[in-house]
């Protein structure tokens, strides 16, 4: 089949040995407009309204992120091993200021606004420090204990939840990235050894999330497309009235 793409056209024909080739333009039209529409999701990412439409308009996700951060830090904390306790309490008091900051968010003035440049790009960094470097942070002060493991993928199953999915794959790969300078210095330790009860619990709270976040997408498109629906048969039963005025 390559020497069809190697080979010249005969006149009036297709590709060698391929009457038609209408398949095969249809086909690189179709593969030209994916390129494309991945460019463009691309270039977007680096536009301020990319950032504005990630950005949570309603005040429940903030609270309930908030508390999450504060819940999520204090059960850790237990787990934390005694030598470290002194050494990182700063980013446990670090993580807990930052669930505080955002569980009340929603009565500063600027919630009122619905953000502004600064807070749209500053959102995914805290859910990067506390979902992704607090995660890997929080597994080696504790030695890679079954909870904090078993937590680390309920973030990333709640990160797919208010973060696009190429922000989260993003995040996630450049926390593994530096996992080797992130303190305190410990080697990964056997996947055997993370397969527990707790991690399973984990897992399938990742799936959950993931499953919700289509269902909702789903939804989400469904009623986008009645809406339009239902916009272009009212503007069409106008133009009818309009015409039958005129006639």
């Amino acid at each position: 089949m390559i020497f069809h793409y190697l080979l010249p056209k005969k006149p009036n024909t297709g590709w060698v040995g391929i009457p038609d080739d209408s398949p095969v333009k249809l086909q690189n039209q179709e593969t030209k407009r994916w390129w494309l529409r991945k460019l463009y999701y691309f270039q977007s990412i680096f536009t301020t309204s990319y950032w504005k439409d990630t950005f949570p308009k309603n005040a429940t996700t903030f609270i309930a992120s908030g508390i999450y951060f504060i819940i999520y830090s204090s059960i850790l904390l237990f787990y934390v091993r005694k030598v470290y306790i002194f050494s990182y309490i700063y980013w446990y008091i670090a993580v807990m200021a930052i669930g505080t900051i955002v569980t009340i968010y929603p009565t500063f003035h600027a919630y009122k606004q619905e953000g502004n440049r600064f807070l749209h790009g500053l959102w995914p960094i805290l859910l990067c420090v506390v979902f992704f470097i607090s995660g890997i942070t929080y597994m080696k002060l504790s030695h890679f204990s079954p909870m904090s493991c078993a937590l680390f993928i309920v973030n990333i199953g709640l990160s797919s939840l208010l973060l696009p999915y190429t922000i989260t794959i993003v995040m996630l790969s450049f926390v593994l990235l530096i996992y080797r300078w992130i303190p305190p210095h410990l080697d990964l330790v056997s996947y055997k050894e993370l397969i527990t009860t707790e991690t399973m619990i984990g897992l399938t709270i990742l799936l959950s999330c993931l499953v919700y976040r289509y269902l909702r997408n789903t939804t989400n498109r469904q009623l986008q497309t009645i809406a339009l629906t239902r916009s272009c048969d009212q503007q069409y039963a106008l133009d009818s009235l309009h015409n039958q005025a005129n006639w």
